[in-house]
């Protein structure tokens, strides 16, 4: 339009028919909890005009983010008078969500940006503060974990007391006295001997968690295409009042060492009283062991306390983030990513009332959305990668 010419150099590059310019060799930090990321990319871009008499130049391009704003920024010359570290746009990443890209990057794509008064000044005026600009894209990659002492050392320490609630068993979880006969639907109460609890605690979170981390399932715990399976330890169940009362072995640890995430749920117990519920568990992170944490809410009002074939099913029930599971997502440099009543993934409880009682096979879906928490990492990444710890390569344009 203004009869002039744009070149892009040193690492930066412009797609074919005056395409996006993607900034390549990013590097910096990125910290999941509270989304604080700060990156500095290599590459300029240089906009002339003989016609227009003008001549921009951007480098040093660089991407800060905290929460759900950010910015770009660079030094941007113009016409020979230059201006260092200046917000050329304002980012919004409200309605943003990572996604998983290749060699399990994640990335944030189309982030809404929007132009700054500085920018404005920056384009010799052409153009508004506030102007719609393109879309920006941004891939990160972890590169490492930081030089500084690591959250992952400190979970190990607080280790005497996780086991001990279930060394003090309460006398009445097997109080109810009426058992129900092998195979009929009818027994409103009786002893409970087997069955598992179905549960993935959030899609997003394991997902995050499998682009660079780890799951370890233990003590009878078992993975799952939905989740994980934890094993009956001992439960009171009573249809006619609509009461259960079950606890679950096993444990699931979730590793991410390059952002600092070492996170332990283990002893889960469900209490179920008429349309609600609570789920507890021990959670060890962020080097703190918190014992019987009410982490979820439970939504019963569409379960059924009945047995059919000797099985008490509360199948893919709805469970949402109290504020006590919101904290331990909390690390010292930020909140939690998840607030209260956050939606988590729905879960399945099978109770079995005899030995030949078969329970239903694990299957079912997440709460959909991305998000997490983590500590600081490292720099390190190449174009089109940026991390959790590293950062890299980001692409403008759309």
């Amino acid at each position: 339009m203004a009869h002039g010419e744009i070149t892009a150099g040193g690492g930066a590059k412009q797609a074919p028919d005056n395409g996006v310019f993607t900034f390549s060799g990013g590097k910096g930090t990125y910290e999941l909890t509270g989304h604080v990321l700060k990156a500095a990319f290599k590459g300029d871009v240089r906009f002339t005009s003989t016609a227009h008499k003008f001549d921009i130049r951007i480098a040093d391009v660089k991407v800060h983010t905290k929460g759900k704003t950010g910015a770009i920024q660079a030094d941007v010359t113009l016409n020979g008078a230059k201006q260092n570290d200046i917000d050329l746009a304002k980012l919004d990443l409200t309605d943003v969500r990572p996604g998983q890209g290749q060699g399990g990057a994640m990335t944030f794509k189309d982030i809404p940006t929007t132009l700054t008064a500085k920018g404005a000044k920056a384009f010799n005026g052409m153009y508004q503060e506030g102007e719609v600009l393109d879309p920006a894209t941004l891939t990160v990659k972890t590169g490492g974990p930081v030089p500084s002492p690591t959250p992952t050392d400190k979970p190990t320490k607080p280790t005497p007391t996780p086991t001990k609630p279930t060394s003090k068993p309460k006398p009445t979880p097997t109080k109810p006295t009426s058992k129900p006969s092998s195979g009929t639907g009818g027994a409103v109460g009786g002893k409970v001997v087997g069955g598992k609890l179905s549960w993935g605690l959030k899609e997003s979170f394991r997902r995050y968690i499998s682009t660079g981390g780890s799951v370890q399932a233990s003590g009878g715990a078992k993975k799952t295409s939905a989740g994980y399976d934890f094993p009956h330890a001992k439960a009171a169940w009573n249809a006619g009042a609509k009461k259960i009362d079950a606890s679950f072995g096993g444990s699931v640890r979730f590793l991410y060492k390059g952002h600092g995430i070492d996170m332990k749920f283990s002893d889960l117990k469900v209490r179920a009283r008429g349309k609600t519920g609570t789920l507890t568990a021990d959670v060890k992170a962020q080097g703190r062991t918190s014992n019987d944490v009410k982490f979820a809410t439970l939504d019963l009002s569409r379960a059924s306390y009945k047995a059919k074939g000797d099985v008490v099913l509360l199948s893919k029930v709805p469970t949402r983030l109290t504020a006590a599971g919101a904290e331990q997502f909390e690390s010292e440099a930020a909140g939690s990513p998840y607030k209260k009543g956050e939606k988590l993934d729905p879960m399945t409880v099978a109770l079995t009332l005899s030995a030949g009682a078969k329970v239903p096979s694990s299957s079912g879906g997440g709460s959909g959305d991305a998000g997490a928490a983590g500590g600081g990492g490292a720099a390190g990444g190449d174009d089109g990668a940026a991390g959790g710890g590293s950062v890299g390569g980001g692409s403008v344009g759309g």
